[in-house]
């Protein structure tokens, strides 16, 4: 019989550990949480979240947490988890005050059996020497008696929910005994267990991923202060950077902080005598402020003038105010003298202070100040601002100056009035008084190939988007994680089998949600059909003529692929094509069927609602992070596996390729600069029709292949021999082309998945 009463404790409730626990509680795992807030503890007692952290607040409600300042209840607990702070000092050395607390509380408390899991953000070594701390303290042995190991915390703040689950769970360790209790504790919330045989090697990993972050940051803000040292618009020049180039994607400049990105990189640097790249992250990102700050005194003087500073935390969406850099710029802009300083952040209460500063502000609405001030600085990107920007616009004097870093206001400016918006705005000419709102968009489906291919060209050109995904197949992959972070997206999880309850109105929405994948047509067709077809009817219920200014619905070739080989129909195939399901027990026709259904369901559902609508038949759409259940995709991982012979299925059949770039822009032309509602349209690339053999070879040459021996299989069941899209009418009607030749794109695909595959869930 187990000595332990209870599988897990957490050491240290905050804004790591409250979420972990009530992960284990949600999974029914006996877990118990220490802290020595007594306030915090109170809280959670009343089964109260202290914090914002989405998904959490049910868990607590509905199951508690047994909750204790008492340090013996860990007698009781088998594994031990600390997530205690670890801050950086004044002169750059980490404090490592609760972390020698902690470890000495526990050491009155260990005994044959026990298992220790640092969480904490440590610099490295620090659990070699927790190892050494231990055995000393007590005669117990690590990897004979108890464990220990490092299991690095690394989720963002507001999504925790989620990426304790999806993000692989590193475990440092140094014997066989421990690996095993932490993998133990680890496999009943977390998706995939990274193990590695020594401490540091996780150590490093942790730290270093918010060093290389915090990084990334700094070389935009270099950008920023290069681009104003020339006197060019920072924003133009990264999006030149970005633009169709898949070597560059670079961020976009900001107020660079918060607890980890402030100050993990000292970790690395204590021990170092020189300045290293580290520290000039540090400086760049610091100054920051200051360069903000120089900026209106050059334009126009603090002294005397009212200012207003929206946001005060760290972070979008956060109560957070943990090393956020807006309380330095409170300061500096204090130093110059204004009339009045305003301070407002709808995440905070009354009064806003910070840790390491003794001023407490009020939190003042909007409401209260913008007729008034001078000058608005958009210091935090949340979402608030970003909605309400037209309105505070509406009601600020002509000459107020708007200090937008984040760019909320999706100008691409980082200096602007009202007087100016009026006649730039996207570049375009608008009526005098306000600049119009930003675009609104929603996207279904938003993490997968085409949604997320979507949303990263209509972000980049200004417009809000709301995502939407139930990440059963769209990949919830780092590249997704950082683009959902950015100001202007907000992302919901969300089952569209299940009533549509979605808040806001938007200028389009693109409803791309479905089960694709040849495989899953043969393996799961009634999976297929389902979610297919219901996503599609209740998304079409919850669009209204006042919340869905355009239902975009995206269809398939597939719809019409019976008729292609029952009747031999024109190629390239125009939208008339008759439609026919010319074998209904053919699984296949589980996603044609549920794509020629989607088309009888808007056309009838949305024309009855009086919504307008657009359905897009795409054709063989192809890029970077794509999946791997397509061709192309399977074709790149095989040749990057030396598969030989290569297998190829109907090597003879033809088809014809569009670039995931010329995709997004095509749906942007049709949907967003043309009034064209209520039509069908094909999408694709008519230029080149190529063999599947043809592909193979082409691609077999880009990775360096002097030759390659095919193996010819059949076709599966079902499939067309050719298939190439009529674009005419929708040539005729935009100015739209494709751009990307097939060659081009399948270099850069083959590029993308050289450098992913490998680590991609996908195919384990």
């Amino acid at each position: 019989m187990s000595p332990f009463k209870h599988a897990v404790a957490v050491v240290g409730l905050g804004r790591v550990g409250l979420p972990l626990a009530l992960k284990f509680v949600e999974a029914g795992v006996s877990c118990v949480g220490v802290d020595i807030d007594l306030e915090l503890l109170k809280r959670i007692k009343a089964r109260k979240m202290p914090f914002d952290e989405p998904g959490f607040d049910a868990i607590l409600e509905q199951k508690g947490l047994c909750a204790t300042s008492d340090f013996a209840a860990l007698e009781l607990c088998e594994n031990i988890i600390v997530t205690v702070g670890t801050p950086l000092m004044q002169h750059i050395e980490v404090d490592m005050t609760a972390i020698n607390s902690v470890v000495d509380a526990i050491c009155s408390e260990l005994k044959p059996g026990h298992n220790i899991i640092l969480r904490s953000t440590v610099a490295p070594s620090t659990t070699a020497y927790v190892h050494r701390k231990i055995e000393r303290a007590t005669n117990l042995s690590i990897g004979v008696d108890i464990g220990l190991s490092f299991c690095p915390e690394r989720i963002a703040e507001g999504k925790a929910y989620i990426e304790l689950k999806e993000l692989p769970q590193i475990v440092g360790h140094e014997d066989s005994f421990s690996l095993v209790k932490a993998e133990s504790v680890f496999s009943v919330i977390s998706s995939e267990i990274l193990p590695v045989d020594t401490y540091v090697s996780a150590e490093l990993a942790k730290v270093c991923c918010n060093a290389y972050r915090y990084i990334q940051f700094a070389i935009s803000n270099e950008i920023l202060y290069l681009s104003s040292a020339h006197g060019v618009n920072v924003f133009d020049v990264i999006k030149l950077m970005n633009h169709n180039y898949p070597r560059s994607q670079v961020h976009q400049p900001g107020l660079s902080a918060g607890t980890c990105l402030r100050k993990d990189w000292g970790m690395l640097s204590q021990h170092r005598p020189h300045a290293d790249l580290f520290l000039s992250a540090w400086k760049v990102n610091e100054y920051m402020p200051s360069f903000l700050v120089n900026q209106l005194v050059g334009k126009t003087l603090l002294a005397e003038r009212e200012v207003a500073v929206l946001g005060y935390g760290f972070k979008k969406d956060s109560d957070d105010s943990r090393d956020s850099l807006v309380p330095k710029l409170l300061r500096l802009i204090a130093l110059c003298m204004p009339t009045t300083l305003y301070v407002c952040d709808p995440h905070f209460g009354t009064e806003l202070k910070c840790i390491g500063d003794n001023c407490i502000y009020t939190n003042t609405p909007v409401e209260e100040f913008i007729t008034k001030v001078d000058i608005v600085i958009i210091a935090t990107p949340h979402s608030e601002f970003a909605t309400s920007l037209p309105e505070y616009m509406s009601k600020a004097k002509d000459e107020t100056l708007f200090v937008d870093i984040w760019n909320v206001g999706s100008v691409d400016r980082l200096l602007y009035t009202k007087k100016v918006l009026s006649e730039l705005h996207f570049g375009e000419k608008v009526p005098p008084g306000i600049a119009e709102p930003p675009t609104e968009v929603l996207i279904t489906g938003a993490a997968g190939f085409i949604g997320f291919g979507l949303a990263k060209f209509l972000h980049g050109i200004g417009f809000n988007l709301t995502l939407v995904d139930n990440l059963s197949r769209g990949e919830y992959d780092a590249e997704f994680r950082e683009f959902v972070s950015q100001p202007r997206v907000k992302f919901l999880k969300m089952d569209l089998c299940e009533k549509v309850q979605i808040e806001g109105c938007f200028d389009v929405v693109y409803h791309l949600a479905a089960v694709n994948g040849t495989k899953n047509f043969y393996e799961k067709p009634e999976v297929v059909v389902k979610v297919n077809i219901l996503s599609t009817i209740n998304m079409i219920e919850w669009a209204t003529p006042q919340n869905c200014g355009k239902f975009m619905f995206a269809s398939s070739s597939e719809a019409y692929a019976g008729t292609l080989r029952t009747f031999q129909y024109a190629i390239p195939t125009p939208e008339e094509i008759p439609l026919c399901i010319d074998n209904v027990n053919n699984p296949r026709w589980s996603y044609g069927g549920s794509k020629l259904a989607g088309e009888l369901l808007v056309i009838n559902m949305c024309k009855a609602k009086g919504v307008p609508y657009i359905i897009s038949r795409y054709h063989n759409v192809y890029g970077p992070r794509s999946g791997y259940d397509h061709v192309i995709p399977e074709f790149c991982t095989r040749l990057l596996q030396g598969v030989s012979p290569f297998p190829i299925y109907g090597g003879d059949e033809t088809r014809s390729f569009m670039f995931i770039d010329d995709c997004s822009r095509c749906l942007y032309t049709l949907l967003h600069k043309t009034d064209v509602v209520n039509e069908l349209f094909h999408i694709g690339d008519m230029k080149e029709e190529v063999s599947i053999k043809q592909l193979a070879l082409r691609l077999a040459s880009i990775a360096g292949y002097e030759s390659l021996e095919l193996q010819v299989k059949p076709a599966p069941a079902g499939c067309v021999n050719r298939r190439c899209p009529d674009i005419s009418k929708l040539q005729k009607l935009t100015s739209w082309k494709p751009e990307i030749d097939l060659q081009e794109g399948l270099k850069r695909t083959f590029a993308w998945y050289a450098t992913h595959f490998r680590n991609a869930k996908w195919l384990h």
